[in-house]
């Protein structure tokens, strides 16, 4: 009953220290419209343009770029180059991507299932690069079924499995399964990406870490003003202070989180609720482990000047190494490495999992896993420091 006390008594306090708004409910919804206008940018004028290289012209390959080329979605432009060339032509014509396939696919697949001929380079511009890529890996996950429906019905029939048997059987396989899937998967290629799907996630995890400026602030006062020595000698275990400071901030993340996810469903069309049930499990470890990192500062901090610049250090810290403002798969493979480091860039590949392609719970579950180690290493650390603090005014 003492926890929920002081959960209460800290979450009234929060609500009337200016931060809490400004910080957690005003400033979000602006920069969630601020960068979605400016990842919007106006569209382009004209279909991404993809660029394809097909040097295997087996069955595979030219079934792929058949596909691809029968697409609403995008416009396709065949060359015959390699690699360094199609990367100098992805600038000179500001293509989405380029597709290579090299010799030898046909024969890979069949023997040891691998697709590594298939390569994909990204263009300069990901607002046209997502579409085009989308397409791209629908087709792709298309030709992976029908060759492995072929092999499957070689064995069945108890045929050799060799190049000739495989493209008979996969021209057959290739007929019924591309042609009702793919067509329903490019036509939703003609709706364009919502521009808010990345800076909404983004910004309410970026201003939940600027909130906690208010709440971790709320421990140094009572830590200066005595009241944490008061409720110690009424006989109140530290731990259920704790505790109580903790639920405080989990409370108010809460709220924080529900109000934006329902700004972002309502206002502007993110479907969170297609995936509720993930979209419910990656809030609850994100809203966990910013508070056990808001705890974490208020212990650490002396004054109320130390919480707004150990808040603000992790915010910008984290929001620009997560990939809170801009994807992280745009970014070069060392800045993933070190951003993947950071608990908010598993956050962020949760909700954009689930914005995406409507991620079940399957499919989130490293990223929960990663979010709730990262929060018990925050406990961890918060409660050593503070038994240390402790130990010093005895």
């Amino acid at each position: 009953m003492r926890v929920f006390v002081i959960a209460l008594k800290d979450f009234y306090q929060s609500l009337k220290k200016w931060q809490t708004f400004v910080f957690m409910l005003i400033m979000p919804p602006i920069f969630i419209i601020m960068f979605g206008k400016a990842f919007a940018g106006g569209g382009p004028t004209e279909l991404p343009l993809l660029l394809i290289s097909n040097q295997d012209q087996g069955v595979i390959s030219t079934a792929m770029v058949e596909q691809l080329s029968a697409s609403d979605g995008i416009r396709v432009e065949l060359l015959g180059l390699g690699v360094d060339e199609l990367q100098s032509a992805l600038s000179d014509k500001q293509a989405a991507g380029a597709v290579l396939i090299v010799r030898g696919l046909d024969k890979q697949v069949v023997e040891i299932d691998d697709w590594s001929q298939v390569i994909w380079i990204s263009g300069e511009d990901i607002l046209q690069e997502i579409p085009a890529r989308n397409v791209f890996e629908r087709i792709s996950k298309q030709m992976n079924a029908a060759a492995q429906f072929a092999k499957m019905s070689l064995d069945s029939n108890q045929k050799a499995l060799n190049l000739i048997t495989f493209e008979t059987a996969f021209s057959e396989q290739i007929q019924n399964l591309t042609q009702a899937p793919v067509q329903i998967a490019l036509n939703q290629t003609e709706e364009a990406p919502n521009p808010f799907s990345h800076p909404a996630p983004g910004m309410m995890l970026q201003f939940a870490i600027a909130g906690l400026t208010g709440v971790s602030a709320i421990l140094v006062l009572e830590k200066s003003g005595l009241t944490e020595a008061r409720l110690r000698m009424c006989s109140v275990p530290a731990w259920q202070v704790m505790l109580g400071h903790y639920l405080a901030i989990c409370l108010l993340l809460g709220t924080q989180f529900f109000l934006l996810l329902a700004f972002g469903q309502i206002a502007l069309g993110l479907d969170y609720l297609s995936a509720w049930a993930s979209t419910l499990l990656i809030s609850i470890g994100t809203i966990l482990c910013i508070a056990a990192m808001g705890l974490l500062i208020g212990v650490i901090s002396k004054t109320e000047e130390h919480t707004v610049v150990y808040a603000m250090l992790a915010m910008f810290v984290f929001s620009g190494l997560g990939g809170l403002w801009m994807p992280l798969e745009t970014t070069g493979e060392a800045f993933q490495t070190i951003g993947y480091l950071t608990p908010l860039a598993w956050a962020m590949d949760g909700y954009q999992a689930i914005l995406n392609s409507g991620a079940g719970i399957s499919e989130i579950w490293s990223s929960l896993g990663v979010l709730l180690v990262y929060t018990m290493g925050f406990l961890l650390l918060t409660i050593v420091i503070y038994q240390r603090q402790k130990s010093r005014t005895h």
